[in-house]
């Protein structure tokens, strides 16, 4: 099997696995509202819940859609770093959207208590608010653009969010048991929609990114679309490395990388990747199709060897 089908395949499987994990972040926060507020099925919960309740519903579903790519190298550091920006990201979206959803239905509602479609409406954008909030979070922390990021949390808000207004929203006192599953069936979708919209977009609209064609992470694929891009990076390098903290480009198991090892940025109008001074004091290997470098020019289909590991590098350009 090729280094190219592996990364495919790895693509679709994390696309699936941030969708369940933020999935699994919705239900979480459901019944997290749930246990600790006796109000949470109250008919017209005081601001101070909705912001308790949306609070804990935008941090389990940000923790859980970050933390994938520390799960996926087994990193403990890695999942605190994203999960812990897409957890305060995520807190501070649901004590925005929850209560505003809520303020609309309130406004904008009819005078007999149901929702006419502008309630409805503003509340869903309410929730287009909250998943971008939480896209933020992943664009921030990790090699995307911040704006695909954004864009694929909205599209989750729209989705799971006009799934939760129509069938989930928190029910009357004393609701039965059914009543509180279809709730907690809504909260999922919401999660796992914002989760997979965010992967989605970034894999889709990716326009650089590294294929890793052996050691511990073969057939992965990263996004470093960030790092070349004309504007962003020329302002901020990507760290290439065995850093579990610094490295924007994690390669763990190979004891030729150094923490440090080297950048990728955009240098002169061109994608640059450049050794570091860490890796050059070491002597350690840092070339581009066999000819070891200090700093070099990319073109699509280099092949960069970093320490043991070889990458291949590709963009859409």
């Amino acid at each position: 099997m090729t280094a190219a089908v592996t990364a495919s395949r790895k693509s679709v499987s994390r696309i699936f696995f941030c969708s369940v994990l933020a999935a699994y972040g919705g239900l979480t926060g459901w019944y997290l509202a749930a246990l600790v507020s006796t109000s949470a099925v109250s008919q017209r919960p005081t601001a101070g819940t909705l912001f308790f309740q949306g609070g804990i519903l935008g941090a389990c579903i940000g923790l859980g859609a970050g933390v994938f790519d520390g799960i996926a190298v087994r990193s403990i550091a890695r999942i605190v770093k994203f999960g812990g920006t897409s957890l305060l990201l995520g807190l501070f979206a649901g004590m925005v959207a929850l209560p505003m959803a809520q303020f609309i239905y309130d406004v904008v509602g009819s005078p007999n208590g149901s929702s006419g479609g502008g309630s409805f409406l503003g509340a869903v954008i309410c929730w287009v608010l909250f998943g971008g909030l939480i896209g933020i979070g992943e664009g921030i922390s990790k090699g995307s653009q911040t704006w695909k990021a954004l864009v694929g949390g909205m599209l989750g808000g729209v989705f799971g969010g006009g799934v939760y207004e129509a069938i989930g929203r928190a029910p009357s006192q004393g609701a039965s048991v059914h009543e509180q599953a279809v709730l907690a069936f809504a909260l999922t979708i919401l999660g796992g929609g914002i989760g997979c919209a965010i992967a989605l977009v970034n894999t889709v609209l990716k326009d650089a990114w590294l294929v890793i064609e052996n050691g511990k992470l073969a057939g992965t694929e990263i996004n470093i679309s960030k790092y070349v891009h004309p504007q962003l990076g020329s302002r901020r390098a990507g760290i290439i490395g065995s850093s579990q903290w610094d490295a924007n480009v994690y390669l763990p198991g190979d004891g030729g990388i150094s923490p440090r090892h080297a950048s990728i940025s955009y240098v002169d109008g061109l994608p640059t990747l450049t050794a570091l001074p860490e890796s050059i004091a070491r002597r350690y290997t840092t070339s581009v199709n066999g000819r070891p470098v200090k700093s070099w020019p990319l073109s699509n289909g280099d092949r960069l060897q970093i320490g043991s590991t070889t990458i291949l590098y590709r963009h859409s350009r």
